[in-house]
């Protein structure tokens, strides 16, 4: 059954057109196995919670094998030789192809490709114009957002805050009654949809990591404001998202080194995004800090592009302002993706201590 299940899945990523998911397959695996090696390594770690990242990620040996992996290979639009966690973490992407499209989860009304994302302009006032503005006055708070599924708003908006909210609740519950991976006495139930511990850790590292890309923030998904008037405008997503580090036609080894070394300084210097303990006010305000990058990214996107071809050197070498901060797009990106790391880290150890506390 797995085996027929991956070979109808690679079969759909062959035949589908790449759609504008968040980070990567690539990416998703590696901001994973950081977080899970941070904590295997961390020395505070319960010794349970320990085994169990052991048994379920191929985690490598040290951080110069991670930047190898990360300079050198290539994952592209099949995860399939990936297991454990690692594979789960990009379920959510593979099951937004395998789902009919008129179909919808049975725990939140609308299909998966709604849960990896939140529009915030999408709950402006009634009476106003809901696109993206450059002075960043169509982000609206967390506190304008209701916490109601049922909230028609959502449908457009997407559902990202009620989805990692729920994969976070189900991850605990599991781990609370030992569900810790798929049962290997049941051999007619498919692992891929066993509601286990693993399962839905995947799914909330994948959605923590959603919550992190700019875009998933906001209506203009591409950057396409910035391009008034161009019949093509680049898909500035993807420019952000996969392609520096897993594009199969050119490996942009020097971008590659130069940020991996500020992903290591990021990770050093960042801490987790939102302090806020309400999983779906934290992950609003994690969709807000980073909708605050769209503004660079589209400005860098007009400067790669002046040509007609998209110059991804260009691009990732712009700098401008981010909040109070001035950063290089290179630089946006490592602090993205080290809060995404951090915050998997933290929420898979919070799910742990909560679901083992007397």
């Amino acid at each position: 059954m797995r085996l027929a299940i991956t070979l109808i899945t690679i079969l759909l990523l062959l035949l589908a057109p790449k759609p504008a998911f968040a980070w990567g397959y690539k990416e998703h695996i590696q901001l994973t196995r950081l977080a899970m090696t941070r904590i295997v390594q961390d020395p505070t770690t319960p010794e349970g919670l320990r085994r169990w990242a052991r048994e379920n990620c191929a985690i490598l040996h040290d951080i110069a094998a991670e930047r190898d992996w990360f300079l050198h290979e290539s994952v592209g639009e099949d995860p399939s030789k990936y297991r454990g966690i690692l594979w789960w973490a990009c379920m959510p992407d593979l099951q937004v192809k395998l789902m009919p499209r008129d179909a919808k989860l049975s725990y939140l009304p609308a299909h998966e490709r709604l849960m990896h994302y939140i529009d915030l302009e999408m709950f402006l006032p009634p009476g106003v114009v809901q696109k993206y503005r450059d002075d960043l006055t169509a982000r609206v708070s967390p506190e304008r957002i209701p916490r109601d599924a049922n909230d028609p708003r959502y449908q457009q908006a997407g559902f990202l805050p009620l989805a990692l909210e729920h994969s976070y609740r189900e991850f605990v519950m599991a781990l609370k009654e030992n569900r810790l991976g798929p049962n290997p006495a049941d051999s007619q139930n498919n692992d891929q949809n066993d509601n286990h511990a693993l399962r839905w850790a995947g799914y909330l590292a994948h959605y923590i990591q959603d919550n992190t890309q700019p875009h998933h923030a906001t209506e203009d998904y591409k950057s396409k404001s910035y391009f008034p008037g161009v019949a093509n405008p680049p898909n500035v997503h993807s420019e952000i998202e996969w392609r520096m580090g897993d594009d199969p036609k050119n490996s942009y080894a020097a971008l590659r080194r130069v940020y991996w070394e500020q992903l290591d300084l990021a990770l050093r210097a960042s801490s987790n995004p939102s302090i806020n303990d309400d999983l779906f006010l934290s992950t609003l305000e994690v969709a807000g800090r980073s909708y605050e990058a769209l503004p660079l990214i589209g400005r860098a996107a007009q400067q790669a592009n002046k040509t007609g071809t998209f110059d991804l050197e260009v691009f990732y070498n712009f700098e401008g302002n981010v909040g109070e901060m001035k950063m290089t797009v290179l630089q946006l990106k490592a602090r993205q993706q080290a809060w995404a790391i951090l915050r998997t880290e933290q929420l898979i150890r919070r799910a742990w201590d909560e679901a083992k506390k007397p």
